[in-house]
């Protein structure tokens, strides 16, 4: 069994040629039928066809033969650029370095068989590559971005070993304009800057100044009551058209605060006395905070009372306001205020009795009114001390006991039989819970017996 190929193109696949000689008679004559030519259909390198089974007359059968090394391209080859367009088709600023296109800085792409090139073929090979405008080197370069969405073509014919030809116009689009951001902020911003109520809506306006068109422009973002710092809350977004290029980020700042401020315990000034009692007009300060905007100014201007009452005087409640708007009431505060000193009223010293024999053991009780309506009086701080006499000789002396009405004492002293009146003086230092003092001023009265 001898074998011939035919030469084979894209319209004409290769073939096999079978020739079955007879070695005997040396010829095709002895009964041999010549097998029909096998026919490669399928495309592929080195690949292998066994021959057909052919006997003669007598019944014997040829050895078959494989013919190995066919190969067969029909496909041409695929027309490509290194480095290739984004998932848009779009070139942007990142194929240049992140600089604009210019002569200086232009976009070359390399259209000559890969690796170098972007154009392939997996078979055979890639031959040749030419384009319009001429590729020099397979490249092909650009100095400006595109004009429309486009692009400009390349026309470029690739051929490959087996001689297949393709002729592909290839779009290039170039854009390294960068884009645009605008934030707008839906709501109205309060003179004070910050918001108190609803959500803030912040939208966004994206404009591409190149060719390719925004790809994409984010979505609104909204501030509420979750936020809340006392910076406000920046949000910062980008615009990306289709080439990638990406604008300069737009930060804005949306500062939200629907807490009201907070109080701490009032102070009053000057404090109050051991016993929790002024004698002067005193002035109440409340003390308010606010995390996030601040109070306006103070929580309210001081408040100053006068008024004096036993039960004591409620000041406020006042209202702090922050610089949202929000507003806050404290609590009340008692003050206890007393400008009037205790004064005193009659001194009286009754049931004298004189014993003994002689009758000289005087005995009598002693008191002296005291009038205080406001604080009360302040017992453990207060005094009244008491002298008993005739002419000149004093017959007795002591205190008596001061309380929350009157002072008193019981008196017993040694004095004379034949004296039937004694002078009865008291001098008091009688002070009341706010720390006024009673006139020191003696009272005097006559004990009769």
């Amino acid at each position: 069994m001898i074998y011939s190929t035919t030469p084979y193109n894209a319209k004409n696949p290769p073939s096999v040629l079978w020739t079955a000689t007879d070695p005997v008679t040396n010829s095709v004559s002895s009964g041999i039928q010549t097998p029909a030519a096998t026919l490669v259909t399928t495309e592929g390198l080195n690949q292998s066809v066994t021959s057909p089974t052919v006997s003669d007359i007598a019944g014997n059968t040829a050895a078959s033969v494989t013919v190995s090394g066919i190969n067969y391209d029909k496909t041409p080859p695929v027309v490509g650029a290194l480095p290739a367009p984004n998932a848009n088709g779009w070139y942007g600023l990142s194929y240049l370095g992140n600089a604009a296109i210019t002569k200086n800085n232009p976009l070359k792409l390399n259209f000559s068989a890969a690796p170098a090139g972007g154009t392939t073929d997996a078979l055979s090979g890639v031959s040749t590559v030419t384009g319009v405008p001429a590729l020099i080197s397979g490249i092909a370069t650009f100095t400006a971005d595109s004009k429309n969405t486009a692009g400009t073509t390349e026309t470029v014919t690739a051929t490959d070993v087996a001689g297949n030809s393709i002729t592909t116009a290839v779009p290039v689009k170039i854009d390294t304009a960068v884009p645009t951001i605008k934030a707008t902020v839906t709501t109205a911003l309060p003179k004070s800057g910050w918001y108190s109520t609803g959500t803030v809506t912040v939208g966004y306006t994206c404009t591409d100044v190149g060719p390719s068109g925004i790809a994409t422009c984010p979505p609104n973002d909204a501030a509420s009551s979750s936020s809340l710092t006392n910076a406000g809350t920046t949000f910062s977004q980008t615009a990306i058209d289709n080439a990638g290029n990406s604008s300069t980020p737009v930060s804005t700042v949306v500062k939200y605060d629907n807490t009201p401020p907070t109080f701490a315990a009032a102070t009053q000034s000057p404090a109050a006395n051991a016993n929790g009692w002024n004698n002067a007009n005193v002035t109440v300060n409340w003390n308010c905070t606010d995390a996030l905007s601040g109070v306006t100014a103070t929580c309210t201007s001081p408040v100053t009372t006068a008024s004096t009452s036993s039960a004591g005087t409620t000041v406020g409640p006042v209202t702090a306001t922050d610089k949202a708007g929000n507003t806050a009431s404290s609590g009340t505060y008692v003050v206890y205020l007393d400008k009037t000193a205790p004064t005193f009223g009659t001194l009286t010293a009754s049931g004298a009795t004189k014993t003994g024999t002689p009758a000289t053991t005087v005995k009598a009780t002693l008191t002296l009114s005291i009038t205080e309506a406001v604080s009360g009086v302040d017992t453990a701080n207060s005094s009244a001390t008491y002298t008993i006499t005739v002419g000149t000789k004093t017959y007795a002396s002591g205190s008596l006991t001061v309380g929350a009405t009157s002072a008193t004492a019981a008196v017993s002293f040694t004095g004379l039989a034949a004296i039937t009146t004694y002078t009865v003086s008291v001098t008091p230092a009688i002070k009341d819970n706010a720390g006024n003092s009673g006139v020191a001023t003696a009272k005097t009265v006559t004990l009769k017996i």
